[in-house]
């Protein structure tokens, strides 16, 4: 005699299976709202990073002050 457990019902069946099925639908919407937080934390990152390294280049095109020092003295004597 063995310990057989008797056959499930379709009933007891679909039960489980509607259980497993929202559990993995939660675990998936769980997964899209990180994937999201992701994405819209590497574009505010990346945004961030662009503006700094636009504004740096835009800053060093407008210094002169090396352009000054690579000019030769010029000897005014007209007064």
């Amino acid at each position: 005699m063995k310990n057989e457990q008797p056959p499930m019902n379709d009933e007891v069946q679909q039960t489980f299976m509607r259980k497993a099925q929202l559990i993995e639908q939660q675990k998936l919407n769980k997964a899209r709202m990180i994937r999201m937080r992701n994405r819209l934390s590497g574009a505010i990152m990346a945004t961030v990073v662009g503006s700094i390294y636009f504004y740096t280049i835009m800053t060093v095109k407008q210094e002169k002050f090396l352009d000054e020092i690579d000019e030769p003295p010029t000897n005014d004597n007209s007064i």
